[in-house]
């Protein structure tokens, strides 16, 4: 039990480091150019949500795909591949 919640500890601190590059990308990390445009893709990701503007500029990036074209599983666990991935 201990190694499992360690182990989702660290991929959350991925996770929001992740977020965090994204929200930089406009302005110190140059290199990153948007490569497609969110349209309101993902159904679970509600505009409200403390998250979905991070969500979008990571999918405009071309960083992150959603779990299938229109959900992101925001509370879905994540997968070592997709650790890897990531």
């Amino acid at each position: 039990m201990k190694k499992h919640l360690c182990f989702r500890s660290v991929l959350a601190m991925l996770l929001v480091f992740l977020l965090t590059c994204t929200a930089l990308a406009e302005t110190s990390l140059g290199n990153f150019k948007p490569v497609r445009e969110y349209e309101g893709c993902f159904t679970d990701v509600d505009d409200s949500a403390w998250y979905a503007e991070r969500v979008k500029q990571a999918y405009s990036y071309g960083l992150i795909n959603g779990m299938t074209p229109d959900t992101f599983a925001p509370d879905g666990n994540l997968t070592v591949a997709e650790c890897i991935t990531l």
